[in-house]
């Protein structure tokens, strides 16, 4: 702001200080302008505060021919340029460049040019579950930025003047001085250079290329006999020296200068980078809060769209329909925009739908679909296909039942009073839970599979509304005792014990495939109940007697522990390759045992380290309800000791297997090290291998 009311003291030779500016809007002071500034802004809501962008700062202004030419005389009478300033006024008033509380009239260069600062306030759209609406937030993203990733395409295409926040501001302006003869500018190709650099350019007599001169060597300096001839001598070798070392000044000023350019340009880069962070900021927001309109806006249907933005088939014809229909992703395809771009234009050719939330949406889009198609309804007479019967839908029929009467199962048979459960049906796994009086559910695997029972048939049996209608219907039509062959129909809960059900967390986190800390751990057993949290560390989920998980035991390289905010259990891992039960104190030295042991372990359980006497008790029912051969793998020490003595006290079938080192981890990474580094022959290297096992493994009753 200095510099633009000119009370900065550095004053470059381009400016003629014995020229007074005109102040057009706010204060000449700097003082006046930050706080008009400050004040406006306390009177809008901020759409992002991380952006740390409140006020943008801006130049109008022409070629200094056009002003010569068409304004003779203006460096003397300011008055000759009143036409140009009134039209940038008008412009400036109209707030297309937000709230403007400064702008000054600068005549003291080459050409006259407009200098101002705004607020960046504008209209964005915020929606929600509930529907958008419009309002009034300051964003310099929302105005003026757009993604590096469209700019890009753009220019590739040849489109920054339309498809771009600036282009199209540069438009308008252009728009707003047309009477004054003046034509919007056209794309350069050249770099922009701050103001600081080019003055240092000028300002700077070195030359930065290399120099065109070379210097003849002298020839090895010896005594001539005459005075003369060695005075002579002794005057080339100084002129020599000093045109080197001038040489040598000259590359170190040029290396410096260089240096600086360089840094401006990361200065630039990093600039560039906050920006670009700011912004892809500012649009996770808008998805996050618009995240309902994405969901529905996929539903729409191909000729829905096609009728509502009036495309041609010539603009489409290149699509590929043969993969499943995405509204978004047609648009984008058609209007050459990126994605952002594509949910506004639906949300403007369909104003209505954008308001509504899924289900709605989803009635919505069935209706203008009939009047596109000009079909009938085949649906059941005796229903009238509203929004009230998806609500009993979800509300009466028990996800829990319905998955199992479709080949779903559970490890347990009686899970009515539970928070959640999960489900297989031999390739899919599922936790169904209950929210807010209704099941829901999530596919393990990939999380972003979720929803109601109605997003379960359209997800699993490829139905859609109107298919998962008839379905539903026929379901809660019959007896559902009957279907599932239970007493009542199952019933969960939503959680109100004193942990917190984190089955959900659990489930979020990544798979364990490729995880790098079981590879140097030697374990090669991959489950979908072993997960990676962001550092990727390894965690095993800790059940409580309802079947919920309520935290996971973390593993990683040189640290251990458990999840924040969870409570310990027993963890429990099912192999499924045997029959007997290993318990130890974490579950990589159970998995260890397991691998060691592949054709008789079948489950694996963990106390986590020690263990509590509710704790213990928890474990204890586990694996006696399950009246299977109990193996307990403690760690070879005293306290390994202590608790295989405790549960052997309350399990009196289980039996010891006591490794020969630490853990059996440390068994397990020492009997494969021991098969990579033998160079016998395979036969003699299984034979190895066997006695190994014999030696490490002890049972004892």
């Amino acid at each position: 702001v200095g510099h633009i009311t000119r009370e900065l003291k550095e004053r470059g030779s381009h400016i003629d200080s014995s020229i007074e500016n005109v102040v057009l809007i706010g204060s000449s002071s700097v003082d006046d302008i930050k706080h008009d500034l400050e004040e406006e802004a306390a009177l809008h809501k901020v759409l992002n505060k991380k952006a740390g962008v409140k006020f943008c700062e801006g130049i109008l202004t022409a070629n200094k021919d056009y002003f010569n030419e068409n304004y003779r005389g203006w460096q003397n009478n300011a008055d000759l340029l009143k036409p140009w300033i009134d039209a940038n006024l008008r412009f400036l008033r109209s707030e297309k460049v937000g709230i403007v509380k400064s702008a000054i009239l600068h005549l003291d260069e080459e050409a006259p040019h407009v200098h101002f600062v705004s607020v960046p306030v504008s209209d964005v759209i915020l929606g929600n579950r509930y529907g958008s609406k419009t309002v009034n937030r300051m964003s310099y993203n929302a105005m003026f930025s757009d993604s590096m990733q469209h700019i890009a395409e753009c220019r590739k295409l040849g489109t920054t003047s339309t498809k771009t926040k600036l282009g199209r501001l540069q438009t308008l302006y252009a728009e707003s001085v047309e009477s004054l003869d003046l034509e919007r500018g056209v794309t350069s190709s050249v770099k922009h250079i701050t103001p600081a650099r080019f003055r240092k350019m000028l300002g700077n007599k070195i030359d930065l290329t290399k120099p065109n001169f070379s210097l003849e060597e002298p020839s090895v300096f010896s005594y001539k006999k005459t005075h003369f001839e060695n005075v002579a001598m002794v005057e080339k070798l100084n002129d020599h020296l000093t045109k080197r070392a001038e040489i040598a000044t000259n590359s170190v000023n040029a290396l410096r200068i260089k240096n600086q350019i360089l840094s401006e340009k990361i200065q630039s880069q990093e600039k560039t980078i906050m920006q670009l962070t700011s912004t892809i900021e500012d649009q996770a927001a808008v998805l996050r809060e618009n995240k309902d309109f994405i969901s529905s806006s996929r539903l729409l249907s191909r000729e829905a769209v096609i009728e509502s933005f009036g495309y041609s088939k010539s603009t489409y014809e290149d699509y590929n329909f043969d993969k499943k229909f995405n509204a978004i992703d047609f648009v984008k395809h058609v209007e050459k925009c990126d994605f952002n771009r594509a949910l506004i234009l639906i949300s403007e050719h369909f104003p209505n739908y954008a308001a509504l939330s899924a289900a709605q949406s989803e009635t919505v889009l069935k209706s203008f679909e009939k009047k596109i198609n000009n079909k009938s309804s085949n649906y059941n007479n005796n229903y009238n296909n509203s929004d009230e019967e998806l609500i009993k839908f979800k509300s009466e029929i028990s996800l829990f039942d319905f998955a199992r009467a479709r080949g779903f199962s559970s490890r347990s048979q009686s899970v009515t009073g539970k928070s959640s459960v999960t489900m297989s049906d031999g390739q899919t796994k599922i936790v169904v839970s209950r929210k807010n009086g209704n099941d829901v559910f999530f596919d393990v695997k990939n999380s972003s599979i979720r929803g109601s029972i109605i997003d379960f048939c359209k997800h699993y049996f490829d139905q859609n509304l109107g298919e998962v209608r008839k379905t539903l219907r026929a379901f809660i039509s019959k007896d559902v005792k009957q279907v599932n062959k239970l007493k009542t129909p199952t019933i969960l809960t939503e959680s109100k014990s004193d942990f917190t059900d984190k089955t959900l967390d659990f489930y979020a986190l990544k798979s364990c495939e490729g995880s790098k800390y079981l590879a140097k751990r030697g374990v090669q057993i991959v489950e979908d109940e072993i997960r990676v949290d962001v550092k990727g560390n390894v965690c095993f989920p800790h059940y409580q007697s309802s079947g919920a998980i309520s935290g996971w035991e973390v593993k990683g390289e040189g640290f251990k522990g458990f999840s924040s905010g969870g409570k310990k259990g027993f963890g429990l891992i099912e192999t499924g390759a045997g029959e007997s039960i290993v318990i130890s104190e974490s579950m990589l030295d159970a998995l260890s045992y397991a691998q060691l042991h592949t054709t008789t372990v079948g489950a694996c359980v963990s106390t986590g380290g020690g263990i509590g006497e509710d704790q213990l008790q928890m474990l204890v029912k586990e694996v006696l309800d399950r009246n299977r051969p109990v193996l307990i793998a403690t760690d070879n020490d005293v306290f390994g000791d202590e608790l295989a003595a405790r549960l052997q006290s309350l399990i009196p079938r289980a039996k010891r297997a006591r490794p020969s080192m630490k853990d059996w981890n440390d068994v397990l990474q020492s009997s494969l090290k021991i098969v990579m580094t033998d160079t016998l022959l395979s036969t003699e290297v299984s034979t190895h291998r066997k006695k190994v096992k014999s030696s490490e493994t002890r049972i004892h009753p």
